[in-house]
């Protein structure tokens, strides 16, 4: 199974000849996407042994997993907060996310709660600079999520946030 594509970061000739030859003993991959497949063409890879389908989500799985009714049934409007579903790593450009939400939080009477669901190596700093911007209380690190977690923070959200720079797939836009 693979999901990376070539121009999802800078490659390396080198390294993707490595790379070649740790995919040779394989003769077939189950792809994310039709460039997933065009990358693993490039390895040498016959179409005929590209399956594309990888990177699928069940609407009805989440659904069922957030245990609540969809807006505009469910939570009142009032009750919903924002989501950020992310590795908390620099690409997925979490700093700004909180920069643009103490502009929001510090514009209202009652501002809605962000919620931060993932795990990583920035998550110190930002808790930090939340702190410092003056929204900590308003702001939840929820850590890493198993599935049906994540389902039931999607259920109860007013919006997703996604702020990242780049993504190789954006699951949980699907999601």
């Amino acid at each position: 199974m693979i999901d990376s594509k070539f121009d999802d970061k800078q490659r390396f000739i080198l390294k993707e000849f490595f790379k070649s030859i740790f995919l040779r003993p394989y003769n077939a991959a189950f792809c994310g996407s039709l460039r997933n497949i065009t990358n693993m063409k490039f390895f040498g890879f016959k179409s005929a042994h590209l399956a594309k389908g990888y990177d699928t989500v069940s609407l009805d799985r989440i659904r069922n997993q957030a245990g609540v009714l969809p807006a505009p049934k469910g939570p009142s409007f009032q009750e919903r907060h924002f989501t950020a579903i992310s590795r908390l790593i620099p690409k997925k450009n979490l700093f700004m996310m909180l920069t643009a939400y103490s502009l929001y939080a510090n514009s209202v009477a009652i501002p809605r709660h962000l919620h931060i669901c993932g795990s990583g190596v920035d998550e110190d700093q930002l808790r930090s600079h939340a702190a410092a911007l003056g929204i900590a209380n308003f702001v939840i690190f929820r850590g890493w999520l198993q599935d049906s977690e994540i389902s039931n923070t999607l259920g109860t959200s007013v919006a997703l946030l996604l702020t990242s720079v780049e993504e190789q797939f954006g699951i949980a836009v699907i999601e």
